[in-house]
């Protein structure tokens, strides 16, 4: 399993909306009125200039200035995954799918890592985030974007999404409940962290996800999406306690251990 993972709010509703146009652009055909509607939507978006999708806003270029070709002419299989990318990211998730390197928790982002560690050894964590998901339902996992395995998007329910509210209280409780204090603990021992340090970590996190949780129960068609960043792990070889202490002056590390939910044993050993 990866060292972090990533967890935003998604609209289903707006990426079943454009949906026909994802998969006109996957098959690199030219592309009909409705999908060139789709890419003159998002070329308009401020995001498609922005530093996280630098180079979408020319391609979207490309395409709309030759809408007589097939794609497949003139754009290369990374370049059309790409577009695809930018048109989920931009049109379906919240702040474009933006998220930080340097603060793991913001509006509409949270990435887990050294928390992962405690929410992990959390039952209702591990039945809303880890479980096996379907790969034939709906929306589980999400079709598009498709870079690889962990550049796949899961989605949750609306019931996953309210089981992830109810199950976060007591991490929002001050005390942190004794069971929940000693686990941090041993995972902190065996992660050669301070204990603070931690459950700093695991605060933050849960007040994080408890804030997305709010917002994708708030709208029948939001609910929470989670991934596992690769960029975030080819960002640093920091150690946990380097990445911590040095947060604010370098990029978010990964773990340098080894976990897994084979199980639902999870097992840490330093690198």
């Amino acid at each position: 399993m990866a060292g972090e993972l990533l967890i935003q709010v998604i609209d289903t509703a707006r990426f079943r909306a454009i949906r026909p146009a994802l998969d006109e652009l996957d098959a690199s055909r030219a592309l009909g009125l409705k999908p060139r509607a789709v890419l003159n939507e998002a070329a308009s978006s401020p995001f498609a200039h922005s530093e996280r999708h630098q180079g979408f806003a020319e391609l979207l270029g490309r395409i709309l200035r030759h809408p007589e070709l097939e794609l497949r002419v003139f754009l290369s299989p990374r370049e059309l995954d790409q577009v695809i990318e930018g048109l989920v990211h931009i049109l379906c998730f919240e702040n474009a799918a933006d998220f930080s390197l340097i603060s793991p928790v913001g509006q509409s982002w949270v990435v887990l890592d050294i928390a992962l560690s405690i929410f992990g050894d959390l039952d209702w964590f591990r039945a809303t985030f880890f479980r096996a998901f379907d790969p034939n339902a709906e929306d589980r996992p999400l079709a598009y974007p498709r870079a690889g395995l962990e550049g796949r998007y899961y989605v949750l329910t609306r019931e996953d999404v309210a089981l992830v509210a109810t199950g976060l209280r007591p991490l929002l409780d001050d005390p942190i409940p004794a069971k929940i204090t000693a686990q941090m603990k041993t995972r902190a021992e065996q992660l050669h962290l301070q204990v603070l340090m931690l459950s700093q970590e695991v605060r933050a996190g849960a007040e994080g996800l408890a804030r997305l949780a709010a917002k994708a129960l708030s709208r029948e068609e939001l609910t929470l999406a989670r991934n596992s960043p690769s960029p975030i792990r080819r960002c640093s070889e920091t150690s946990p306690r380097q990445g911590i202490e040095r947060r604010g002056l370098t990029m978010v590390r990964s773990l340098p251990t080894s976990m897994s939910t084979q199980g639902h044993v999870w097992t840490a050993t330093t690198g």
